[in-house]
């Protein structure tokens, strides 16, 4: 996989799990729900930057790749307990890492010939 590839996967994932979080109803910090469906929606915006097709955009898509996929699990673990710290705190460390991802890309411009 591409950092392209990685970030699709993520965005897809990150829409499906926001939709089932809200369907729940039990994360009741809207605040952190708001911050999570922007960091979702900051990967779409860097979706089809060039930079990721590359090594080094790929090795900084994996992360966000990464931890959507543990929190899928977490939240496959967690999802019918009252114990959703872990939930928190790995779309914290999601949010956190799209930052990353967002403001890395920002300050690079790849030519592809």
């Amino acid at each position: 996989m591409n950092g392209k590839e990685y970030v699709q996967a993520a965005l897809d994932a990150g829409d499906k799990l926001i939709a089932e979080i809200k369907e729940s109803g039990s994360i009741k910090n809207d605040e952190l729900l708001n911050e999570f469906e922007n960091a979702v929606k900051k990967l779409d915006q860097v979706k089809n930057k060039a930079t990721l097709r590359t090594k080094s955009g790929t090795n900084r898509a994996f992360p966000v790749y990464d931890i959507m996929e543990r929190l899928k699990e977490v939240w496959e673990d967690n999802r019918d307990t009252e114990e959703l710290d872990e939930v928190e705190e790995s779309i914290q460390e999601f949010i956190s890492n799209v930052d990353s991802l967002s403001a890395a890309l920002k300050e690079r411009t790849v030519i592809m010939t």
